[in-house]
């Protein structure tokens, strides 16, 4: 021991003894004190033949804005949270570590010894617990928490990352003590919320709130517990008279449909909390938090939790039965005294409520209410309340998915309209298939439907399914709405409450000139077989969802817009509608959308639609359309030019890509229409390396040669190989003609 004192002895001041920690590790007695000169070098990594602690773990505390538990583009590191690890050592004492993360959000614990570790972080203000994100050794994330980190003894532990939400002016947080009685292991903890909404302006028919981030957190027998649960989306409406609400699996949240003036209290939010070992009774510090957003300015929300113990509930939220309102409501299904939130499919089996009461206690004391005022995204300039009421029978149609619609933008620089999509299902661009069952049998046609090749993806002019408004081959819903994405265009300019070019008057529908992101078709069936004959819309099956990223040529989504997981951006061309003598500068039009979202499980089907009044100022500077076109065709007279005996090639894939004159990436994708022809339109001029067309060869036909065409009559491009031409340069209202594409059939 004395040559190891003496070693130390330059930097330890007062030590009376060494003694062995738990670890085996020798460290200074209470008694000593250390100086500043102390400096461990990496030399030193032995002593008495044991290892130094040399296991590390380290992280990014980051504002995971969209809360996906990734650290997106724009998302920042969160300086000043503190971070704390803690293990227990060979002993069984608990142990614990903590700092404060660096400006950029970083931390490190270095020196830590081979154990199994948890992470925790307690954030500064303005923001609450995201997801924690395990990292290179494993572990379980969970709210604010990272657990079951298991190190070797020099195991360097990295990408721990922990989710800081931003609080936003509508987060709220209610906290109570509950539940004196001990909760068995085995049993479950109903958490339910209620709310009542207020401020609704005058003349609206519609509004929505949404409930996100939503955790409940507590301490019991001296652990904490921290819970996720599922978000929330209250929809209010004048055409709902009947309150509903529904769990969505695959978006873990909350659907609830209220009457638009309903004032008394409905279902907020709700959550299962198993318990798997005996708590304690006096269950303390019980928060639940939640972030409120709507779509409308000057709402205000009253909201209250309670908890209710159950020896059973089951796993499946929509099979507990909640009950939507408060009382003996002659709008709710459940007629009875209950109040809201109620499981009523197992009130039999509740164990006891947040005070013990047991009895017909089941959603139990509530705890005090608490206002907010839910923070007003508005991305949507322009916007006008909609519908109008009238006589018209198609005015009184429920439109009951209008959030799908997330903002939209007039772009005069661009001339261009842009619509944003955002729901938990992607976008339905069309029917792409109508069976017709009669008692002879089915009849199918399948209608051309802009094909996803990548996701995101993007398509220029895209095809968009049936398009007949009327009879067993219409592309319309159950309602008789088109299931495309269309803009319907009133001018209102001399009457502003003028509706003739509304869909509810007969007015035309415009098909989008672009889409990008993420998007999928649609089946219908007309069943002629029943005693009354049937029609039914079903979505085909989601793609992987893209979190708002848009892909290629699109342009970035307005800040404030929640991911849902499915976000579409839908572009009509404004100065091709001025070229073809639609829309005249200086007048003012209300510009109505129509968007169908992708499960179509409500009556009469799943639409939004909103409306926005805009003053056209005219042409862009971009107005004279820049577009490049062509051919795809069987090279039948093996020339490889087109030409007599040769015909048109439907539905095949023409892409075009590079980089446009302001350096921006371009990727768009279009298909041949029945007489083989594609036109790319709208497009901004090319940089000094020219646009590149491929065509991708489908059935049984292969690329054969491709032919350059012309740009303001001189030949421009090349054709390096077959099925691709490239060099391509545009200016502002350059028209590429005669780009085809022979195609051959393989062997």
């Amino acid at each position: 021991m004395s040559a190891i004192k003496k070693l130390l002895n330059n930097s330890w001041q007062g030590i009376q003894k060494l003694r062995p920690s738990a670890q085996g590790m020798l460290r200074p007695s209470a008694q000593g004190t250390r100086s500043n000169s102390l400096r461990f070098t990496p030399e030193l990594t032995v002593l008495e033949g044991r290892e130094v602690p040399s296991a590390s773990i380290s992280g990014v505390v980051f504002s995971d804005i969209n809360n996906n538990g990734v650290i997106d583009p724009g998302e920042v590191g969160v300086g000043g949270a503190k971070v704390t690890v803690s293990w227990i050592d060979n002993s069984g004492k608990l142990n614990s570590q903590s700092q404060n993360t660096q400006a950029n959000g970083s931390f490190t614990f270095n020196n830590l010894t081979a154990a199994t570790y948890s992470i925790t972080e307690q954030l500064p203000g303005g923001y609450f617990n995201g997801e924690g994100v395990p990292g290179s050794s494993g572990g379980t994330g969970g709210v604010g928490t990272i657990s079951g980190v298991t190190l070797g003894s020099s195991t360097a532990a990295t990408g721990y990352n922990l989710g800081a939400l931003p609080q936003s002016a509508g987060w709220s947080a209610i906290q109570q003590n509950f539940n004196p009685a001990v909760i068995t292991a085995g049993d479950t903890i109903w958490f339910d919320a209620g709310l009542k909404v207020g401020g609704l302006p005058p003349g609206a028919t519609s509004a929505a709130i949404d409930v996100t981030g939503q955790t409940i957190s507590f301490t019991a027998g001296g652990q904490n517990y921290s819970y996720n649960l599922p978000d929330s989306e209250i929809d209010l409406s004048s055409s709902t008279t009947t309150a509903s609400m529904s769990y969505d699996a695959v978006e873990n949240e909350w659907d609830v449909d209220l009457p638009l003036n309903y004032g008394g209290n409905a279902f907020m939010g709700g959550g299962m909390v198993p318990v798997t070992v005996n708590l304690p009774g006096n269950i303390s510090n019980v928060t639940w938090t939640g972030n409120f957003s709507g779509d409308t300015s000057g709402l205000n929300v009253n909201w209250q939790w309670g908890a209710a113990v159950y020896s059973s509930l089951g796993t499946d939220y929509n099979q507990i039965n909640v009950k939507p309102l408060d009382g003996p409501e002659p709008v709710t299904a459940y007629n009875n005294g209950d109040h809201a939130g109620t499981p009523e499919a197992f009130k039999s089996n509740v164990v006891n409520g947040a005070t013990g009461n047991g009895g017909n206690n089941w959603t139990g004391n509530l705890s005090g209410g608490k206002g907010v005022t839910p923070t007003f995204i508005n991305n949507n300039a322009g916007a006008v309340l909609y519908p109008f009421t009238s006589s018209n029978p198609l005015t009184s149609i429920a439109f009951n998915e209008s959030t799908v619609l997330a903002a939209a933008k007039l772009d005069t620089t661009n001339g261009t309209f842009d619509l944003w999509y955002s729901d938990e299902h992607a976008m339905t661009l069309g029917v792409s298939q109508v069976n017709v069952v009669t008692k002879s049998g089915t009849q199918t046609t399948n209608y051309a439907l802009a094909s996803l090749t990548s996701n995101p993806g993007s398509a220029v002019n895209p095809a968009i399914g049936a398009t007949a408004t009327s009879g067993d081959q219409a592309g319309v819903d159950t309602s008789g709405r088109p299931m495309a994405p269309e803009l319907f265009i009133t001018d209102i300019t001399n009457n502003p409450t003028s509706l003739a070019g509304d869909w509810q008057y007969g007015g035309t529908g415009y098909a989008p000139n672009a889409v990008f992101g993420t998007w999928k078709g649609a089946v219908k069936t007309v069943n002629y077989t029943t005693s009354t004959p049937t029609v039914t819309v079903t979505c085909l099956s989601d793609p992987a969802q893209n979190s708002w990223n848009l892909g290629a040529g699109s342009d970035a989504p307005p800040s404030g817009l929640h991911n849902e997981g499915y976000g579409t951006e839908v572009r009509w061309n404004l100065d091709a509608l001025y070229q073809q003598g639609i829309l005249l500068p200086g007048h003012t039009y209300r510009f109505y959308v129509m968007v169908h979202d992708g499960d179509q499980n409500k009556t009469g089907g799943d639409a939004g639609q909103a409306a926005y009044n805009y003053t056209y100022p005219g042409p862009s500077s971009n107005s004279l359309v820049t577009s490049l076109s062509g051919t795809v065709f069987s090279d039948n007279n093996g020339t490889g030019v087109f030409g007599a005996g040769d015909s048109g090639l439907p539905t095949m894939t023409v892409t075009l890509t590079g980089t446009d004159a302001n350096g921006k990436q371009v990727f768009l994708q279009t298909t041949t229409d029945a007489n083989g022809n594609y036109t790319f339109t709208g497009l901004t001029a090319s940089d000094a390396n020219g646009y590149t067309l491929t065509v991708t060869p489908s059935g049984a036909y292969m690329n054969g040669q491709a032919t350059p065409g012309t740009v303001n009559g001189n030949t421009d491009g090349t054709s390096p190989q077959f099925g691709v031409i490239s060099g391509i340069t545009l200016s502002t209202g350059n028209q590429g003609t005669n780009y085809n594409f022979a195609e051959e059939l393989a062997d």
